[in-house]
């Protein structure tokens, strides 16, 4: 089956009530396996190529997050694969609630042993977002997990409140995507294992390249 034929599972009517209702989803079992695998493996092949991740402002502050990323590209043999992906998932989004996507973003992220992500929002509510206009692009964040294996007791969960201000622990489990609204607090807490994933963007704006 074409990946992205299986994609249209991802904004089921179900799934599509829960993002306006709640604010999020969690589709497990995402992609195709051998997808899922070719990924893991892309991540790890270019390891070398990963640098330290900044804070929305621009600057690197290890207090508030400790992961390194490396920005999937269109030439990636298997990262462009998951921004089409991605971009079938912001097609459906507009052609069901116009919600104005014009384009997709998305880095491979690793977080070591103990390493973690503050509370913060993807698109800040307050005035100081109006300093940061690409941050007020963000319409929709996702993350998928690219870990092979994942235990309860190694924690490293993905903390998010919904639009009822509840709380929510979503275990990074394998092959699970996550699908939230970007203006909603979350927080990436540390596990005791290497954790990887890809984080993405749903937005507003044009690309500045």
């Amino acid at each position: 089956m074409n990946p992205l034929e299986q994609a249209d599972h991802w904004l089921s009517a179900a799934n599509l009530d829960a993002l306006l209702e709640q604010g999020f989803f969690i589709v497990d079992e995402a992609c195709p396996t051998a997808l899922f695998n070719a990924l893991i493996e892309e991540s790890k092949h270019l390891q070398a190529e990963f640098q330290q991740a900044k804070i929305a402002q621009g600057g690197l502050n290890q207090a508030i997050r400790g992961d390194t990323t490396r920005w999937l590209l269109p030439t990636d043999t298997t990262g462009s694969q998951y921004l089409a992906l991605l971009e079938k998932l912001g097609n459906s989004l507009n052609q069901q609630l116009y919600s104005g996507i014009r384009r997709v973003e998305a880095h491979y992220a690793s977080y070591a042993a103990g390493d973690y992500y503050k509370l913060h929002r993807d698109t800040p509510l307050s005035s100081h977002s109006a300093k940061h206009p690409t941050q007020q692009a963000r319409v929709i964040s996702t993350v998928f997990y690219l870990n092979p294996v994942w235990h309860l007791a190694w924690h490293g969960e993905l903390h998010l409140q919904d639009h009822s201000e509840q709380w929510h622990k979503i275990l990074p489990l394998p092959n699970r995507l996550v699908v939230f609204q970007s203006n909603l607090l979350h927080e990436v807490c540390p596990a005791t294992q290497e954790r990887r994933s890809i984080a993405g963007w749903l937005r507003r704006d044009e690309s500045i390249f």
